[in-house]
C-alpha cells in the first residue's frame, strides 16, 4: 500500500509540472522545444509561401452596440517556423518586428497543400491545434474546419469544409525581421 501511494504522489507531481511559461511580454511560450510534430528534419519548404511578407485575415465581429474590425497575422521564416498575432488595428508594419508577442507554430507544405501548427494555452492546458489550408495567387487561404475533426485527413477536411475558407492577404514588409524565432 505504501508503494501504490508513492507511485501515485509521483505520477501527480510530474502531470502537474508546467510545460509551459509566460515571457515579459505576455505571450505562452512551451518549456520544451519539442512541443511540435512538424519538425526541421522533415519539413519540406516551398517557394509558394513569401518570407519577406505578413499574411493578414480581417475579420468583423457583430455586439449590440455595433460592429468591430480584427485582424489577425501570419508570418512565415524559412525555417519552417510562424508567428500568428492579432489586433483590433491595422498592424503598423514597421513595428512588426516582436518576436516575444503572439502565437508560435510550425509549418510545412506536403505538394501543395499547406499545414500549420500552433502552440497555445486554453484554460491550463497546451494545445497544438492543427490548420490546412493552400497558397493561390500569393494569398494563403485556409480551412476552417479543424483537421482533427476528420482524422487528420487533408482531402476530408477540404471537401466538407467546402467554400468555408479563409484569406490571408499577402502584404509584403518593408524590412527583414532582426530577430530570429527560437522554437
Amino acid at each position: 500500500m505504501k508503494y501504490c501511494a508513492t507511485i501515485t504522489f509521483l505520477f501527480i507531481l510530474t502531470s502537474c509540472a508546467e510545460r509551459y511559461y509566460t515571457n515579459d511580454s505576455g505571450a505562452v511560450r512551451p518549456v520544451k522545444k519539442d512541443v511540435f510534430s512538424y519538425k526541421k528534419s522533415f519539413t519540406t519548404f516551398s517557394s509558394l509561401i513569401d518570407t519577406n511578407a505578413v499574411y493578414i485575415r480581417h475579420s468583423q465581429y457583430l455586439y449590440s452596440n455595433g460592429t468591430k474590425d480584427f485582424y489577425e497575422y501570419y508570418k512565415f521564416f524559412g525555417s519552417g517556423q510562424m508567428i500568428c498575432s492579432g489586433s483590433d488595428t491595422i498592424l503598423d508594419l514597421s513595428k512588426a518586428d516582436d518576436l516575444n508577442k503572439g502565437i508560435i507554430g510550425r509549418y510545412y507544405f506536403k505538394d501543395e497543400q499547406l499545414r500549420i501548427q500552433l502552440f497555445y494555452i486554453e484554460s491550463i492546458s497546451r494545445h497544438i491545434s492543427k490548420i490546412y489550408g493552400f497558397v493561390k495567387d500569393g494569398n494563403v487561404y485556409t480551412y476552417r474546419d479543424s483537421p482533427e475533426t476528420w482524422y487528420g485527413s487533408y482531402s476530408l477536411t477540404k471537401s466538407f469544409s467546402g467554400k468555408n475558407i479563409q484569406e490571408w492577404k499577402r502584404q509584403s514588409l518593408v524590412f527583414k525581421f532582426s530577430q530570429k524565432p527560437d522554437w
